[in-house]
């Protein structure tokens, strides 16, 4: 699940999201094992549908949180300070990943956020895929993760908060396609090796169940008081997106829905 920007092996992915009742936002989680099979720089792109706050969550203390919750369903990075670079912008240490944060998902905006790394990290990313970040996600922010070399990249989880366009819309990204191409959303199938996980936290209906962590999680994401719940996607399924919805009718949460946008 993801879409790199050149050939790769993507394995092991946990994504999902939590959650917050009381801060409106919303908590994306990401973490796979990426190997590089082109010759060069390297990337993955997580589109965010809102505005990210801060930075990127420094999950080395509890970089097993994910595992943790998958583990618990299944019984039963070296983060940085980003730089200080030129409006819109920020860089991120996270693992083997060097974390671009663009708010202009533009060809020029993504140009422009690209010259501010090191060139052994810096991938080239098309203009068709560019565009079509732009077009489908209209305007999104982007999380551009760029990583090179052969072997595996260290498994590190990736964690923004953000303030959601539509709070009661949870949007989990699955877009598919690890050659740089433009995935081809509900027209392909596509073979995933995955879980997706679902959290929440604060004054709101609950969803799923405590979790017990094998290492204390930072105040700011406050894993431990929230309530989760792991779904495994079929492992051959159509090239979506995909999101929970909250259903005021029934005051409650919907199951995971394949998101395919116009």
């Amino acid at each position: 699940m993801c879409i790199t920007v050149e050939e790769a092996i993507m394995n092991q992915t946990i994504t999902g999201v939590l959650v917050d009742y009381l801060k409106k936002t919303h908590t994306l989680f990401y973490q796979n094992a990426a190997e590089n099979i082109h010759d060069g720089p390297n990337a993955l792109i997580l589109p965010i549908l809102g505005a990210v706050i801060g930075e990127a969550i420094d999950t080395t203390p509890f970089n097993k949180c994910l595992n943790d919750i998958v583990s618990f369903f299944e019984v039963r990075t070296r983060g940085g300070l980003s730089k200080g670079l030129s409006k819109g912008i920020a860089i991120y240490e996270c693992g083997a990943y060097t974390v671009i944060h663009a708010k202009d998902a533009s060809l020029k905006g993504i140009e422009k956020a690209l010259q501010s790394i090191q060139p052994n990290k810096r991938p080239n990313i098309s203009r068709e895929l560019s565009e079509w970040y732009q077009t489908y996600y209209s305007k999104p922010e982007l999380l551009i993760c760029c990583f090179d070399g052969s072997e595996m990249t260290e498994v590190q989880p990736i964690m923004i908060e953000y303030v959601p366009r539509d709070f009661n819309k949870v949007f989990i990204p699955g877009a598919d396609s690890h050659d740089g191409t433009v995935p081809r959303m509900g027209k392909q199938r596509v073979s995933r090796d995955h879980k997706i996980i679902f959290g929440t936290i604060g004054d709101g209906p609950k969803f799923g169940q405590q979790v017990k962590f094998s290492q204390t999680t930072a105040e700011t994401v406050a894993m431990e008081r929230a309530t989760w719940e792991v779904i495994n996607y079929p492992f051959n399924g159509i090239n979506c997106d995909w999101q929970f919805e909250f259903e005021e009718k029934n005051q409650r949460w919907s199951g995971l829905q394949d998101l395919v946008l116009a």
